[in-house]
């Protein structure tokens, strides 16, 4: 191991040194190649384009949906199969029912007919009086009497005794209302919409019945209405003889009383006088309006005067005397300013300017006090006047109301004699319509079609019910299969994994079950003879095989997670046992050995490790040998034969303590040595969930690879599983999704829409975008030599 760990020591410095450059060669080849799978890895690693996520978040609601329906086709189909059975054999064994259609036109009532002509009027037909009469229709007297016209109780239908009517016994209100409610249930009345008709439709298993209680009920129906209306023109004009004597003996009652009140109280002149004292009391009460403003108003101004607030009197300002007054004196005051200001005060022309002012003033104020006494006299003038007035209009109102008591009295009379005379002339005219009316068979109901006995059974209808058993059916199993798609909560696809944990796929790795079962005459050769010891190692076994391919796609994405370069340490876990975690990490190291780089595989999974019987060793010692202090470091790695530049660390015997192991300080130092002499160190952990050693293990890993059971990985282990290594800081890459039934709708949906039609040109036999790998050193080489 001395001489492994210095050559390996060389490699790695070498490597190494060359790793950035073999790093950007290998993208370059890659960018040439255009591998379908190493665009699989890409794609699956970055969000889609916006144009093409666009076009997918309108369209996979709708292929959801498809997707779902196509999954669970055998279930839809069994579901209908049996609705359609079902359905069909209820039909073809119900017993045909007829039904028979009999209309009616229902014009509005004419209120009263006095001549021939009204008889042919059409009344307007509200919807409300359309409906009462279908109520009408529909009610129990005239249901019960159709049974009894027909004798309907004595047909099989209405199942009851036959001797009932025959014998005299009456029907009991038990067997009435069953009477009854058993032609109901027959029975529908619909008035169309928009006309004045009304169709009737009875159902039943005799086709000639059924025809035969249309008719009766309509028949029934007319007869009744002219029967309705005739006795209620009986019954009024009866009514209206006898409320006719009682009127005329009030109207000649009241006439005499309103004669006897005339000639008693002159009354033939108290319309005139009523007119000259009504006008002459509106005349008064006019004057005594005028009066009273005109009063008010002197009154305001003779307030002002009580005041000595003469100059806001009006008349006071309006006069042309005062106002030649103010003028003047403001002109002998200017000039008395200016002789003052240059003469002085003592000066003659002052002293006869100051005794103009003087007389000026008092014919001013003389002048407003004969303005101030004239406002005064004409106030008291004014409330005279009032006065006189209001004494006049209280004579004229006694006299009106002497006069009104009078035609009171003589108005109740003669509204009551008119009233009388109206209400009886009014009953002779109603009587005599009764008369013509009674004498007119008119009737506003009319058959329009009678019912004529069906040929075609109107139900069951058996091609429609089939069809709607179809439509059910196809309903029911749908509902049914979205329910099962919403109780499997597995992770299928790439698009559960980035919308629960929000990390990229970094690859597809289908089962080899799948391909054999799938096409079985076009897998590639040898595949269906693949033994499943060769299935965890397919890269070696069949390394054109589609499996391969994947985990290739793999290693690309590995390679491209990281933006500078690729991660040294990857941990491979998982949440649950059986995953697929440790076929996943032997593969993944071979196709990085593959690739000319130095790889050791590290099974650190110290309870139930398998990388030592993939490669055919011992696990005689290995890493719990190397931190319980038993075994040197150099020792560990062991090469595999078949496979240059690989080499395996197992886990050595299960120690009592792997947890504790794993946390301590000697595993820091052993990870520092191997990444000195290896370009690339893959670790096997066990399941996350149920043990912590890969939670540990984390810390020293440059990024952590989760491996997810197609199809069987709930949803919630997943995302416990990210929470647990989140919970670390670890650096998840991303998530691969393993054993991969694509033969499954949910993948061919996904892979359609994403990836074309890779898979199925390789299970065709097709070698499309496939290189074979001993190939891949030697492009690398050519590359190398075309940047130099």
């Amino acid at each position: 191991m001395d001489e492994k760990g210095s050559n390996g020591s060389g490699g790695a410095n070498g490597s190494g040194g060359s790793r950035g450059r073999d790093h950007d060669s290998e993208l370059r080849i890659l960018a040439r190649r255009r591998e379908p799978l190493t665009i699989l890895a890409e794609t699956a690693r970055a969000h889609p384009a916006p144009a093409l996520a666009d076009q997918m978040a309108l369209a996979l609601p709708i292929r959801d949906y498809l997707r779902v329906l196509h999954k669970h086709r055998l279930l839809i189909f069994g579901v209908v199969a049996l609705t359609v059975a079902v359905v069909a054999l209820v039909s073809f064994r119900t017993q045909p029912v007829y039904q028979a259609s009999a209309r009616l036109e229902i014009s509005g009532e004419i209120p009263d007919m006095a001549n021939l002509r009204e008889l042919f009027m059409q009344m307007p037909t509200s919807d409300d009086f359309l409906q009462t009469q279908v109520r009408i229709l529909e009610s129990n007297d005239l249901a019960m009497q159709t049974v009894r016209a027909l004798r309907l109780y004595e047909q099989p239908e209405f199942a009851l005794r036959k001797t009932a009517a025959a014998s005299g016994v009456p029907f009991t209100a038990a067997e009435e209302a069953n009477l009854i409610d058993a032609f109901k249930s027959r029975l529908r009345v619909e008035a169309v919409r928009g006309s004045r008709l009304v169709d009737v439709h009875i159902e039943s298993t005799d086709p000639k019945l059924a025809a035969d209680m249309a008719n009766t009920l309509a028949d029934l129906y007319v007869e009744n209405n002219f029967r309705k209306k005739s006795e209620s023109t009986m019954q009024a004009t009866e009514w209206m003889s006898g409320q006719l004597r009682e009127m005329k003996t009030k109207m000649e009652q009241s006439h005499e009383a309103l004669v006897k009140y005339e000639r008693d109280n002159q009354i033939f002149a108290l319309n005139e006088g009523q007119n000259v004292t009504i006008t002459k009391l509106g005349e008064l009460n006019h004057e005594v309006t005028e009066a009273e403003a005109e009063r008010i108003a002197k009154e305001s101004q003779s307030q002002l005067v009580a005041s000595r607030r003469l100059d806001d009197i009006p008349a006071v300002a309006q006069s042309l005397l005062i106002q030649d007054l103010d003028r003047r004196l403001s002109m002998l005051k200017g000039e008395n300013a200016d002789a003052r200001s240059t003469l002085g005060p003592n000066h003659p022309r002052v002293q006869r300017l100051e005794q103009q002012i003087t007389e000026i003033k008092s014919q001013l104020e003389h002048e407003k006090l004969q303005v101030a006494n004239r406002i005064e006299s004409e106030y008291q003038a004014a409330l005279r006047k009032e006065q006189l007035l209001r004494k006049s209009l209280d004579a004229q109102k006694t006299e009106a109301n002497i006069l009104n008591s009078r035609l009171v009295e003589y108005s109740l009379l003669k509204r009551e004699y008119e009233t009388n005379q109206q209400l009886y002339e009014s009953l002779l005219q109603r009587l005599k319509e009764a008369g013509i009316s009674s004498g007119l068979r008119s009737n506003n109901i009319l058959v329009v079609d009678r019912a004529r006995q069906p040929q075609v059974p109107d139900r069951p209808k058996k091609l429609i019910n089939i069809l709607m058993g179809l439509m059910v059916g196809l309903v029911l199993g749908a509902v049914m299969a979205i329910f099962n798609e919403y109780l499997d909560n597995s992770v299928k696809v790439p698009e559960d994994v980035e919308r629960l944990v929000n990390l990229p796929v970094l690859g597809i790795i289908p089962a080899v079950s799948s391909i054999n079962g799938g096409a079985p005459r076009r897998a590639l050769p040898g595949l269906r003879s693949m033994p499943q010891q060769a299935s965890e190692l397919a890269t070696i076994a069949q390394p054109q095989s589609v499996v391969s391919e994947a985990y290739r796609a793999l290693r690309t994405a590995i390679l491209l997670s990281t933006a500078k370069q690729p991660p040294q340490t990857i941990l491979v876990s998982s949440g649950q046992p059986r995953e697929g975690k440790t076929t996943t990490a032997l593969n993944l190291a071979i196709t990085l050995a593959q690739r000319g780089d130095r790889v050791v595989l590290i099974d650190t999974d110290l309870r139930r490790p398998r990388v030592h019987r993939a490669f055919g060793l011992t696990n005689d010692f290995g890493l719990s040998s190397y931190l319980a202090g038993n075994s040197p470091l150099d020792q560990l790695a062991r090469p595999v034969a078949q496979i240059p530049n690989l080499f395996v660390i197992t886990s050595g015997p299960t120690p009592p303590n792997p947890a504790e192991l794993l946390s301590s300080e000697t595993i820091e130092g052993m990870f520092v040595e191997l990444r000195r002499q290896f370009d690339f160190i893959v670790m096997d952990s066990p399941p996350a969930i149920t043990v912590a050693d890969s939670m540990i293990l984390a810390e020293h890993a440059d990024g952590v690879m989760l491996v997810v059971h197609g199809a069987v990985t709930t949803r919630e282990t997943l995302k416990h599983t990210t929470k647990l290594m989140t919970s670390v800081n670890a650096h998840i890459l991303g998530v691969v999704l393993n054993n991969v039934d694509i033969r499954s709708i949910d993948y061919k949906y996904y892979y359609t829409n994403y990836y074309g039609d890779y898979y199925r040109h390789m299970l065709e036999g097709n070698t499309y975008g496939s290189i074979p790998e001993e190939q891949e050193p030697e492009e690398q080489q050519k590359d190398l030599k075309m940047e130099g």
